[in-house]
């Protein structure tokens, strides 16, 4: 299983309105050989920045901004055949391996760069291509720059993840690549603005975690969506890239970016709010206990915030951030609130029914590297009335996956006051006071808040945890390595395994 890394490289949405080039032209590879100079920009802030990528005039630029629902549903419908070719030259993709390297070497501030590519798309045979889109790796722990060697030949046991953007401009004039736009200054915005499927971006997953059926996540990612809670869409690619030297072809999931447009597509009257995306960085936890000033930030280069604001950068204070951890540790910290005074407080700024739904959600599909077991990987989203609204996402780890990382937890119960992940006791005030109460009850909960987390956690397990109900979903998949649910990968618990213990628990 560990031979195969299925590659799902996911699209590159189409730019209605202009006639797309087919890529079967190999030999001019959409502007690989440009021998300008200059990358584009990184790109980090999306939403905060929008000169970082934009378009270029060639197929697939287009104006319009709407959303083409059809073709987003087509692409992340389960049951749809999806293929993704990307052509990069020699040159790019050692730009790319070079760019990705670790803090420490000299194109570290480089590493969120993008470097033009060809994409085509095929769904169900339409196909769509895009030539000049932007790919760079994209993850943390999860960057192999063995993925291909000085020579342009790649290395299919040192697989990584992808972002792509077909927005890219490529005006940097720093670096190796540049468009010049110069005598096109409407070909430029038709670039910025180019979109596949009403998507700027795209993210790209290999099976990292050697998931048998390669659909987990995807199921998790499904569930919190149907339960109302925020989260991407996703579905399993036939993925293939190729240099001029070589060429792989694998299966990739390939997942929507989590950015305005998902918020917008999730609820199209309150999506313009601020959205921080919280991971646990060199700079500490995302635990919501308290921060130090430059915890909250925008990310670049040399700096990653724990708090990283992903959208209406231009002159923010980071206030309502800042407002909310105040909020949740001074109700934490204050010994003299109870359950409902704690409650009374807090539900000014939060959003408790989301939280409560997004908190049974992560137990029952047991994630070890989430808010609750490591203080890390969630979003909050500020609405129109200014209370945070939770987020899931990178729920690679999932219902017994533990590759790797042997974290287990379909035996941890619904009310634990331990961070799995991360160990100890919970440092969270938000679980503390809404689940677990800390050790000896040193927290005392809001009774109400619990009990109704705790319907949650007994109508999302007899909900998700059946055996049938993730034989079905698996075998939606075009592009699934397998369809045998009894088969877990190494070092893994197969889905009937985990489900089982983890309902055993709630008895």
């Amino acid at each position: 299983m560990k031979n195969k890394k299925f590659l799902l490289l996911m699209l590159i949405p189409l730019l209605t309105g202009c006639d797309f080039l087919t890529v079967n032209n190999q030999n001019n590879e959409e502007g690989m050989s440009n021998n300008n100079t200059g990358n584009n920009n990184s790109g980090n802030n999306e939403d905060n920045n929008n000169n970082n990528n934009n378009n270029n005039n060639n197929s697939g630029d287009s104006n319009k901004n709407e959303t083409n629902d059809k073709e987003f549903l087509d692409f992340f419908n389960h049951e749809s055949k999806v293929e993704i070719y990307i052509r990069i030259s020699n040159q790019a993709v050692t730009k790319l391996k070079e760019y990705a390297e670790g803090e420490g070497n000299d194109n570290y501030e480089k590493n969120e760069m993008y470097h033009p590519s060809t994409v085509k798309i095929t769904v169900n045979g339409k196909e769509t291509t895009l030539e000049e889109a932007g790919i760079r790796m994209k993850g943390n722990l999860s960057r192999d720059t063995d993925f291909v060697d000085d020579t342009g030949h790649f290395d299919i046991n040192h697989l990584c993840h992808f972002k792509l953007n077909f927005a890219q401009t490529f005006e940097d004039k720093s670096f190796y690549y540049t468009h010049d736009w110069t005598n096109n200054e409407m070909g430029r915005l038709s670039r910025d603005d180019r979109k596949y499927a009403s998507m700027k971006k795209l993210d790209l997953k290999w099976n990292r975690n050697y998931d048998n059926t390669f659909t987990k996540e995807a199921y998790v990612l499904d569930a919190f969506r149907s339960e109302g809670v925020y989260s991407q869409h996703s579905n399993l690619v036939k993925l293939t890239l190729q240099s001029d030297s070589d060429s792989f072809t694998t299966t990739y999931m390939a997942l929507e970016s989590v950015d305005k447009r998902l918020l917008k597509n999730a609820n199209e009257n309150d999506y313009k709010g601020d959205l921080y995306k919280c991971t646990y960085t060199d700079k500490g936890k995302a635990n919501l206990n308290g921060f130090n000033n430059n915890d909250i930030g925008i990310e670049g280069p040399y700096y990653r915030p724990i708090y990283d604001l992903k959208t209406n950068g231009t002159n923010n204070d980071f206030s309502k951030m800042k407002t909310f951890i105040n909020e949740v540790k001074k109700t934490y910290k204050s010994d003299n609130l109870n359950g409902e005074q704690y409650y009374n407080n807090i539900s000014n700024y939060l959003d408790v029914d989301n939280f409560l739904r997004f908190s049974a959600l992560s137990w029952v599909f047991g994630l070890p590297d989430d808010l609750r077991n490591n203080y890390n990987n969630y979003y909050i989203y500020f609405n129109k009335n200014n209370k945070a609204l939770f987020l899931s996402y990178d729920n690679d780890r999932c219902l017994g996956l533990k590759n790797g990382w042997d974290k287990d937890l379909k035996n941890v119960s619904w009310d634990s006051s331990e961070a799995i992940g991360s160990g100890g006791f919970n440092e969270c005030p938000l679980i503390l006071r809404f689940i677990s109460g800390g050790s000896n009850n040193s927290h005392p909960v809001h009774q109400a808040s619990k009990d109704k987390y705790h319907q949650y956690c007994l109508d999302y397990a007899s909900k998700y945890l059946d055996v049938n109900k993730f034989q079905e979903f698996t075998n939606q998949f075009t592009y699934a390595p397998s369809k045998d649910i009894s088969i877990a990968g190494p070092e893994n618990d197969s889905f009937a395994i985990y489900a089982n213990s983890k309902k055993a628990t709630l008895n």
